[in-house]
């Protein structure tokens, strides 16, 4: 499903589980468990994680991951009758997709077999979603597993909860931290097990605005033409955008404390008309997806995601993916301010990231930090209420500059 390298993974795994070897996917998927809940901080790396983790579920074969048998194949084409994926269009996952996931549950399995039911962020599910959930969580048909996958570990409902079997996937910086380049790609890529060092390089060395990520993102799509996986997963897992958005997040920190709020007028402004022409780019793409789609397989296709690519469901997706974005970009400016003002280490730091430190100084107290770590959150639950992404950026830079006290 996600476009990840299998073995590049599994050979960076190799190291994680010298480590952590309680997280050899062996053992893990050896747990006699209907129901589990993979959560982690570093969101690329818990993607990746998880999709090795259903594989290791699904397979058919005693080396698993084959990837030839009839359960790794079910993974790769979506064959509901060995694996369901739900994944949230928007903001919210719908009763009407749980439901879609309870008629599916009742096809045959030979001995052995089982059929795994993905859903992420399943904070995101709407009540009565979470409710019919629970139901089936509480008498699961026999040979299916649940993986609920988490990212940020999000609060669940507690009577969802604990019918769930946790794995907390830990943090791979100690495997990226031997020499201070390897430190600063790895910061940077959020600890990516699946990254090219040069790439990650190039993209810390170039510097970019957030308005510049987006119109280069747009530009892919057009001339990639990226399909809806790949899509989702240069959003989730790509080492080198990764980078770009803490790159360009440094940057916005930079120049909002030394320009104040004519830069932030300037770069809200760029970033829309960026993001405009992103939105455009994915809808052409998705459009196209759909005419070979109905080319290929006729005009009774379904697809996992986006069903039959209407337009209210492109549209739908779009937005969700921009929301999806600009929460990343509020839980990376935390993380980049967390990092030079309470973890103070002198490896792998760049220059402008050492006048950051200085310039904002005042949140270096836990009761500012704390603060600015409640205002992110409350932006995160507007944005899910369909305040519009540019209002709430104004606002968190107005705020950096009345706590910087910018005059100008």
């Amino acid at each position: 499903m996600w476009s990840t390298s299998h073995q590049e993974f599994l050979e960076s795994y190799k190291d994680f589980i010298e480590f952590f070897p309680s997280f050899d996917f062996k053992v893990l998927s050896s747990q006699k468990s209907h129901a589990f809940c993979l959560n982690g901080h570093e969101i690329a790396n818990l993607f990746s994680f998880s999709s090795q983790f259903i594989l290791h579920l699904l397979c058919d074969d005693i080396n698993k991951p084959c990837m030839k048998c009839n359960g790794c194949r079910a993974y790769l084409k979506q064959d509901v009758t060995r694996f369901i994926s739900v994944f949230p269009l928007a903001q919210t996952i719908s009763i009407k997709k749980i439901r879609l996931i309870l008629s599916n549950l009742g096809h045959r399995l030979a001995k052995g077999e089982r059929q795994v039911i993905a859903i992420y962020y399943p904070a995101l599910m709407a009540k009565e979603a979470a409710n019919a959930l629970l139901k089936v969580l509480e008498e699961p048909p026999e040979g299916r597993v649940f993986v609920l996958v988490n990212p940020n570990q999000r609060f669940l409902l507690p009577t969802i909860s604990s019918r769930l079997t946790h794995i907390h996937l830990p943090s791979a910086e100690v495997i990226k931290n031997n020499t201070e380049d390897e430190y600063l790609i790895g910061r940077f890529s959020d600890f990516n097990l699946i990254v090219n060092h040069e790439k990650v390089i190039r993209v810390i060395e170039r510097r970019s605005s957030l308005s510049k990520v987006y119109y280069n993102f747009s530009l892919k799509i057009k001339d990639e033409k990226i399909s809806i996986d790949k899509l989702l997963s240069y959003q989730l897992i790509n080492a080198e955008m990764q980078a770009s958005r803490k790159i360009a997040i440094i940057e916005f920190l930079e120049q909002i404390s030394s320009l104040g709020y004519l830069y932030l007028e300037k770069e809200l402004f760029l970033l829309k008309s960026s993001i405009k022409e992103l939105e455009k780019s994915i809808q052409i793409s998705l459009m196209t997806k759909k005419r070979t789609l109905q080319e290929e397989l006729g005009k009774d296709f379904s697809h996992w995601l986006l069903e039959d690519f209407s337009t209210q469901k492109i549209d739908t997706f779009v937005r969700g993916f921009v929301r999806r974005e600009i929460e990343i970009l509020f839980v990376e400016v935390l993380k980049v301010l967390e990092f030079l003002l309470v973890d103070h280490r002198e490896i792998g730091i760049l220059s402008s990231e050492r006048q950051i430190a200085l310039n904002y100084a005042v949140f270096s107290e836990s009761t500012n930090l704390f603060e600015l770590s409640e205002e992110l959150t409350k932006l995160q639950r507007m944005l899910h209420n369909n305040i519009s992404w540019d209002s709430l950026l104004e606002y968190l830079g107005l705020y950096f500059i009345k706590s910087l006290n910018i005059s100008h």
